[in-house]
């Protein structure tokens, strides 16, 4: 996108097309206070602007269909003044809410994009909501980007686009690109042949509700292990690296790469990726790096058959997990006051299913009446 301002009737035949779209994120739409709403204004869409405030900046707009406005708001919170960004957050009431950002990353930044990019993602997942994330990041992804690739891998973000986003007589880049640290919730993803600029609109579809998980199959996680970690044999070999590389470059993107291509390989020979089969992909939030190692000496301590041991140690990770549970659900129930959040919290204590439900069959007197119901609460308490 390229000056918004002219392109508008372009813009409204591309969200007038069936299916509609929900969102749509623009560029470099050099908006200015110059310009008004009312001459942007496209029927049953509201529109939401990011003017540019710095060097280098090019404006942002987005447009959100009037069926979801009601469960959309801006969260300028969220948004970085250095990144040129915007946010919002999808909330509706079957379903947790969703974070959605648009960024643009002008070509000519500096390294120092990363760093505030980085600062930006740690706020946004403090919110502990799903995440996609879409944009010109003008990153080639066809290239090797091992700095750019452990900086999305440390917000556990996956990126879904695989075709080419922007094509000439001479090459053909991905430089667009959707991110999401939920994959299940999204489906439909593809780049678009409907072209309004010089880049390919990219497009997904964000399901409200988690799909069925299939019967078969298990649930895994990715992680490094440091099991078998040794911090001198570590550094030894970090010492002996070819960081040099990095010192005769003088293109900071290139040296990032070339530092990279240095530290990865210690990092993988020490605490290598292993892939590990669980019941949950997440744990609770009350599990704390202390009741983990707590538990841990449990189950040592059990193994090794020091009975004595393993009561006493057994007793004391249950008064923690009490504790830490106690202090979760309090802080959980004081901090958010709406009825919804009350009642999640609630159920998470109680363990309630929406499935769960009480069989209900009435014959004979008014005392078997009586009886069911003395029954069904017990049942409850």
């Amino acid at each position: 996108m390229y000056h918004l301002f002219n392109k508008v009737q372009d813009v409204c035949l591309l969200l007038t097309k069936s299916p509609y779209i929900h969102l749509l994120g623009l560029s470099e739409t050099r908006l200015n206070s110059c310009v008004g709403d009312e001459s942007l204004l496209i029927p049953n869409y509201t529109i939401f602007r990011r003017d540019a405030a710095h060097r280098g900046q090019t404006g942002m707009g987005l447009y959100v269909h009037k069926s979801i406005t009601h469960s959309t708001k801006r969260r300028a919170d969220l948004e970085s003044e250095r990144v040129e960004c915007m946010w919002v957050e999808v909330k509706h009431s079957s379903s947790k809410a969703t974070l959605v950002g648009y960024v643009y990353r002008n070509p000519a930044a500096t390294y120092a994009w990363f760093d505030d990019f980085v600062h930006m993602m740690d706020k946004v997942n403090e919110c502990n909501s799903n995440i996609v994330l879409l944009g010109d990041f003008n990153i080639d992804l066809f290239k090797s980007q091992p700095a750019w690739e452990s900086t999305i891998s440390l917000f556990g973000l996956h990126q879904l686009i695989r075709h080419a986003t922007r094509i000439t007589q001479r090459s053909a880049t991905l430089l667009d690109h959707i991110y999401t640290n939920n994959e299940q919730m999204v489906s439909d993803v593809h780049v678009s042949d409907i072209c309004i600029s010089d880049h390919c609109p990219i497009i997904c579809t964000w399901s409200c509700k988690l799909p069925k998980r299939l019967a078969k199959g298990h649930t895994t996680i990715q992680y490094r292990t440091f099991k078998h970690f040794n911090q001198d044999d570590f550094l030894r070999d970090l010492s002996s690296a070819p960081f040099a590389n990095v010192l005769e470059v003088s293109d900071p993107s290139t040296a990032l790469v070339a530092w990279y291509e240095a530290f990865l390989p210690v990092i993988e020979k020490h605490a290598p990726l292993r892939r590990k089969r669980v019941k949950h992909p997440t744990l609770p939030q009350w599990l704390s790096p202390d009741i983990i190692t707590a538990m841990k000496t449990r189950n040592k301590l059990k193994k090794e058959k020091k009975f004595e041991d393993y009561k006493r140690q057994r007793n004391k990770v249950t008064n923690l997990v009490r504790a830490a549970k106690k202090a979760y659900f309090e802080k959980l129930i004081n901090h958010n006051k709406d009825t919804s959040s009350l009642w999640r919290a609630m159920n998470e204590i109680t363990h309630k299913s929406r499935n769960k439900s009480v069989s209900c069959e009435i014959k004979g007197s008014p005392n078997s009446f009586n009886e069911h119901f003395l029954s069904v609460s017990e049942s409850i308490l």
